[in-house]
């Protein structure tokens, strides 16, 4: 398991979440 994949998959999750967390505070 590389160490790149996963900062790539945290950092995607990171984005999704906060994505999120505006669209329901915009809502």
């Amino acid at each position: 398991m590389e160490r790149s994949k996963v900062m790539r998959m945290l950092m995607i999750v990171l984005g999704l979440a906060l994505v999120l967390l505006m669209a329901d505070a915009t809502r």
